[in-house]
């Protein structure tokens, strides 16, 4: 359940924003194929894009609150341009939504779109949770994220989710997981030039995790996580050096092998 969660708590901008340049229309050619230089940043802006598959994100972070009234349930967010307020949705009535509306002035007048969360009866399986944000004004306007998570009575279950980001591009993502928590999880981030990378994410009971990043210039990256987070990998595709193998230990340090026998070091780590 760990890292379901990590899933939904990473679908934010900022992920958006640090794959969107690594997976540009630059190619990096060298004699009609892509240079080693550009597959390392395909395979950086890869990890970083498919990281919200293993490590919690941080959504928007508003920079300066001016609060009315002394329960900080309403006020205006600088960073947003807009007015906030929370929401707590009636105990009884599993339909009623909590969170956050967004409204453009202060009267509340002018909708401006929510992030808000709905749960499901809690004594009826399966349970289920669903999140919405949307903004509708402002300088982050037609920005959206939803994503909605099934569980079972026997803690097996299903996720799934998009957003939306004006400029940047959109992503979407499903997936399940056993009783033991272990599972497949689909990743895509499709960016406003066109160009997209698809991840696959599998986690399996021998506790070593497989992780498939394809992209649409053609090179497929394969790496498996030992328990330990030592691993191995391919590259596979029309590129300069490849195919390439690659191989790191548990602190995440290791070397790419090119079909001409160099080797460029690398830390997984920094990469994504």
């Amino acid at each position: 359940m760990k890292l379901v969660s990590s899933i939904a708590l990473g679908l934010a901008v900022a992920g958006m924003i640090a794959g969107c340049g690594g997976s540009g229309s630059s190619t990096g050619l060298s004699g009609g194929r892509l240079s080693k230089q550009r597959v390392l940043e395909l395979l950086t802006s890869g990890l970083k894009d498919g990281s919200v598959l293993r490590n919690s994100g941080t959504g928007r972070k508003p920079q300066t609150r001016h609060h009315e009234g002394g329960d900080g349930s309403f006020f205006y967010d600088d960073f947003m341009g807009l007015w906030i307020e929370w929401i707590q949705g009636d105990i009884d009535d599993y339909e009623s939504p909590s969170g956050e509306r967004y409204w453009v002035d202060h009267d509340k007048t002018q909708s401006a779109g929510h992030n808000l969360m709905w749960a499901s009866d809690p004594n009826v399986f399966p349970l289920v949770l669903r999140n919405e944000r949307k903004i509708t004004w402002g300088e982050f306007a037609g920005e959206e994220e939803g994503d909605t998570y099934a569980l079972n009575a026997d803690d097996s279950g299903q996720s799934q989710g998009y957003g939306k980001y004006p400029g940047y591009g959109t992503f979407e993502y499903s997936g399940s997981w056993a009783l033991n928590g272990f599972g497949e999880w689909k990743l895509k981030y499709t960016y406003a030039d066109g160009t997209w990378h698809e991840h696959t994410y599998t986690s399996h009971d021998d506790l070593t995790t497989t992780w498939v990043i394809k992209t649409s210039v053609g090179v497929t990256f394969t790496l498996t996580f030992a328990e330990d987070y030592s691993g191995t990998g391919t590259i596979q595709g029309a590129g300069e050096g490849l195919p390439a193998t690659m191989a790191w230990d548990h602190y995440g340090d290791g070397f790419i092998t090119w079909s001409d026998g160099s080797q460029t070091p690398f830390n997984v780590n920094d990469l994504g």
